[in-house]
């Protein structure tokens, strides 16, 4: 059965669309997957540096006749690819330019794809839902943000079709594409502070990240971000990644260890540059202008069941009520900011 819902309505980026992104990001509707090959051996890879492992990738094209693309496949990630806290691994599905033509995949040469982590734990689609609406979340901030595709995968055991596991998973935009996606490409540099970043995307990254309680991320390692450039004269744009520690996700692992971990210590840790009222007030200006489609996104989430939407929508009312008195909440952020404008 193909899903014909619309999840919810994204902000179109600027800048051209990549030939590399159209078709597979193009949509917001639930893709159905097959995923065949020798599963059980595959996410038994832990390995530093796994194997890539033959198979077959499937999906319904617009009348739900499947389209099949032989793939290599192999696990990655790091905690999450930990069996102490996930059974089933992040995977990357790595494509050849010779079996994608005239398929969503086309232009793709590899693309990660977020798993449920948990199998036969119905709990954990519903953080993998919450995660993948973080992604979707921030495409309505700026267009220097990764676009995704949610999708329910059945992962088939090809020489066993009685050994299926059918769940959830998100396909996650690659960063060189999302970079050329707004005219720039991806840089790696070092010995940079948070001073040489554009100063709006930054903020909006900042106190973004605050609103969904995500302290896991640091820029000077370029930790779960990415630098994109526009030209060498222009300061780089930072693009976050990896939600899963986000308060707002409240993945199991993130409240068992945050006590002994400093990056998710807090609820909410504002880990920008303490900026003067005139930029935050325009900060929060930015914020209040979303507000409407930043409810609206969750409101419409069918697959979020009720408590996980009202605790989501609890924490984001709590954020807009703090913005909406300027005075107090620029108190609270320089509280707790540590760089001076």
């Amino acid at each position: 059965m193909v899903f014909a819902f619309s999840l919810f309505a994204i902000s179109p980026g600027k800048g051209q669309p990549d030939q590399s992104a159209v078709g597979l990001f193009d949509s917001d509707e639930v893709l159905q997957v097959k995923l065949t090959g020798h599963i059980g051996v595959l996410i038994s890879d832990l390995e530093e540096d796994p194997d890539e492992y033959p198979a077959v990738l499937s999906y319904a094209d617009e009348n739900g006749e499947f389209i099949s693309i032989p793939v290599e496949v192999r696990t990655r990630g790091n905690f999450r690819r930990d069996p102490d806290h996930c059974n089933f691994p992040p995977l990357r599905i790595i494509l050849s330019e010779d079996h994608i033509a005239n398929t969503i995949f086309e232009g793709q040469d590899e693309i990660k794809l977020v798993t449920h982590c948990m199998t036969n734990q119905p709990e954990y689609e519903q953080f993998l839902f919450k995660e993948y609406s973080i992604y979707r979340l921030y495409n309505h901030f700026t267009p220097f943000s990764f676009r995704v595709r949610l999708a329910e995968i059945s992962y088939n055991e090809q020489d066993n079709p009685d050994d299926q596991i059918t769940s959830f998973a998100f396909f996650i935009e690659r960063p060189k594409y999302m970079a050329e996606r707004n005219n720039g490409k991806i840089i790696n540099i070092e010995n940079f502070s948070a001073y040489d970043l554009d100063e709006e995307s930054f903020n909006i990254l900042a106190l973004f990240q605050y609103m969904i309680a995500n302290n896991d991320w640091f820029i000077q390692l370029l930790h779960n971000i990415e630098l994109v450039t526009l030209d060498p004269l222009s300061p780089p744009i930072p693009v976050p990644y990896d939600f899963d520690w986000a308060g707002l996700v409240e993945a199991p692992y993130r409240n068992s260890l945050r006590d002994s971990l400093e990056s998710v210590s807090a609820d909410r840790f504002y880990k920008g540059i303490c900026e003067s009222r005139k930029e935050f007030i325009a900060l929060f200006d930015l914020f209040e202008e979303r507000k409407d489609e930043v409810f609206k996104l969750y409101q419409e989430f069918e697959l979020l069941n009720l408590e996980h939407k009202a605790k989501i929508i609890q924490s984001i009312s709590s954020f807009y009520g703090m913005i909406e008195r300027p005075g107090n909440a620029i108190q609270v952020l320089r509280r707790d900011c540590n760089l001076l404008r």
